[in-house]
């Protein structure tokens, strides 16, 4: 039993917790920095055609990306910014991992493009945005612009499209993967052309498209007859207000609506015009942050059977959604499937939840402070019940005397069921002529109080082994010296310390030749400034620089200084110590003490989980 409550109060040590509380914080900053992500990867998986025995083409389709800058392009992040910022990092480090044949952004590569005045601006956004996306150059990857990479209608600047183009290549592109044609559309430049062609009043047929633009493209792939086709573009197509997204949407649907820099859905007519000509076999759109299905039936556009569409998640942190995602597509050679059968194959892949990370940081830092808490009590009151019963507990070698309760009922020595009562002093052991200098008693006999009196002694000193007196005074401890901590030697005319001896044991018997009573000499302690050369200490500062000046009608003097180089290493040991010891400081009795131990027993807990925080959002990514 008793091996069984020493092991417990063991565990329960404060060296104990203090280990396993920092072992749990590195597990879960461990687990909210890296781990959530790669978990992410793992059930992220290639859609895979089993009835086919050859390999499909892997398209990796990311939309939204967002990169921000701070305040009108700071040059220092803010928190949200720098947050959402190892948010993607994070999450393509381990996206990329899944080792795509070809990339696909769905457009708003850059949040604040629209708002950039020069290409300088511009070009410091599109190096933030590779910098984070980095990739080998054996992998090709296709940009679509977004409203917020080029604008719509009125821009900060016209040379928007033209650093765009710069940056990430043409604006509609045609791609052929495993004899399937990717039509990359420049949504927000047909956006533009739309409203150009409704304000003259003429229809897509009658329309003269711009040269390049997004009308001529889709004319162009329409005269070539590119099947299966999949149409890929940043704004989704038109649909119904009501029209349902699918079980996979967080909330809400895609409504219509229309604002300065951007358009929820294209046009009716031109949606019509688009499904008339190209016939895809499958869209791919963006810009509305969630998960969205929706089929488009071939008779309301005068298009033979059903045309899906899929709206991919954004793959930044945004408010509109908890998970960001992307979508994984895997293309197969219609050649090996059967006509029932389709070759496109598409998943969504979610990304972690970054606002259950932090919960889980805050709540799981409410615990430790609560259970730090509950330890510093637990700890206090063992303290003041050590310190009660060692106050009265009986003298060594005395078991005679008993606790006695306020009627006056006596216990034994102390047990754990011993009632809690206050006990009444126990009396010394000391001779009253020996406790009293100026007790009644011979003067042979008056002793003064210092530290080596016998506390052990039955009975009085038999007066032969006493110092002789002359003239009735008492040699051994005069009376004017009987506050003094040193004792004078007869026959010597100086006085020496007594120091620290150890009690006399009370078989022994004091005697003038005893060594005890004839320490060594005292030392006096000189003046600060009168220490010896070899004893003064150099000063820790190095001054750099200094400045006298006049203030207040004297002169003074400002000194700038610096630690010299030969005392870095012991500061730092001495603050490693600190860190490593700050569990073991003495925790203050008043209710402020515990607050501010059990904050600082926390931040002894959570320095190392924040430099391991550090070490991977500033060096491993």
């Amino acid at each position: 039993m008793r091996t069984r409550r020493r092991l417990s109060s063991h565990l329960c040590s404060q060296n104990i917790t203090t280990n396993v509380l920092r072992l749990l914080w590195l597990l879960i900053v461990f687990w909210g920095e890296l781990g959530v992500f790669f978990s992410s990867r793992f059930w992220c998986r290639w859609p895979r055609h089993e009835a086919t025995g050859t390999d499909a083409s892997r398209v990796l389709l990311l939309t939204d990306p967002q990169i921000r800058t701070s305040g009108s392009f700071s040059m220092f992040p803010s928190a949200r910014t720098y947050v959402a910022d190892q948010y993607l990092r994070k999450s393509w480090h381990v996206v990329k991992r899944l080792k795509p044949d070809a990339i696909f952004f769905l457009g708003d590569m850059l949040r604040d493009g629209k708002s950039a005045k020069n290409s300088a601006q511009y070009a410091g956004l599109v190096g933030k945005f590779k910098s984070i996306f980095a990739l080998d150059a054996s992998t090709p990857i296709y940009y679509l612009p977004g409203n917020n990479d080029v604008g719509m209608g009125h821009v900060s600047s016209p040379n928007l499209r033209a650093y765009f183009e710069e940056a990430f290549g043409t604006f509609n592109q045609i791609v052929t993967l495993n004899n399937h044609t990717f039509l990359a559309l420049d949504a927000p430049g047909l956006v533009d052309e739309d409203y150009q062609r409704n304000a003259r009043g003429i229809s897509f047929d009658d329309w003269e498209p711009n040269t390049g633009g997004a009308v001529d493209t889709v004319r162009r792939v329409a005269d070539q007859h590119y099947q299966p086709l999949i149409l890929l573009s940043h704004i989704p197509l038109y649909r119904s207000d009501v029209a349902s997204c699918g079980p996979l949407r967080e909330k809400g649907t895609i409504h219509r609506g229309v604002g300065y820099g951007y358009q929820n859905t294209l046009g009716k007519q031109t949606t019509a015009f688009l499904l008339r000509a190209l016939q895809p076999a499958m869209i791919f759109s963006g810009d509305n942050r969630d998960y969205c299905e929706y089929v488009h039936k071939g008779s309301s556009f005068e298009v033979e059977g059903l045309i899906p569409e899929i709206t991919v998640k954004s793959f930044s942190l945004t408010p509109q959604i908890r998970r960001p995602g992307l979508q994984l597509l895997s293309v197969v050679d219609p050649s090996y499937t059967a006509p029932s059968q389709s070759s496109i194959l598409h998943r969504p892949c979610l990304l972690p939840k970054q606002s259950a990370v932090f919960a889980v940081y805050f709540w799981w830092s409410i615990a430790t402070l609560f259970i730090l808490l509950i330890l510093n009590f637990q700890r206090i009151k063992n303290l003041r019940l050590r310190k009660q019963f060692r106050s009265f507990s009986p003298t060594q070698g005395d078991s005679s005397i008993l606790l006695q309760d306020s009627q006056g009922s006596s216990f034994p020595v102390w047990s754990p069921h011993t009632p809690f009562m206050a006990p009444k002093s126990p009396r010394p052991q000391i001779p009253s002529p020996f406790r009293s200098p100026g007790a009644s008693a011979s003067p042979m006999l008056r002793a003064s109080s210092r530290p080596m009196t016998p506390q052990n002694h039955e009975t009085p000193m038999p007066s032969s082994q006493l110092i002789p007196t002359h003239d009735g005074e008492d040699l051994m401890f005069p009376d004017q010296y009987v506050t003094q901590r040193d004792t004078y030697h007869p026959g010597d005319e100086e006085w020496v310390s007594i120091g620290r001896e150890e009690p006399l044991d009370s078989s022994r018997q004091i005697s003038v030749s005893d060594p005890r009573l004839h320490p060594a000499p005292s030392q006096f302690i000189s003046a600060p400034g009168n220490l010896p050369t070899h004893r003064r200490r150099q000063s820790n500062w190095k001054p750099i620089w200094s400045r006298n000046f006049v203030w207040g009608g004297r002169r003074r003097r400002f000194v700038f200084a610096v630690p010299r180089p030969s005392i870095w290493w012991e500061e730092c040991k001495g603050l490693s110590e600190i860190l490593r010891d700050a569990d073991q400081r003495t925790i203050v009795r008043r209710r402020r003490g515990i607050i501010m131990s059990t904050l600082f027993e926390g931040f002894a807990i959570l320095w190392p989980a924040g430099i391991f925080w550090l070490i991977v959002n500033f060096f491993m990514f």
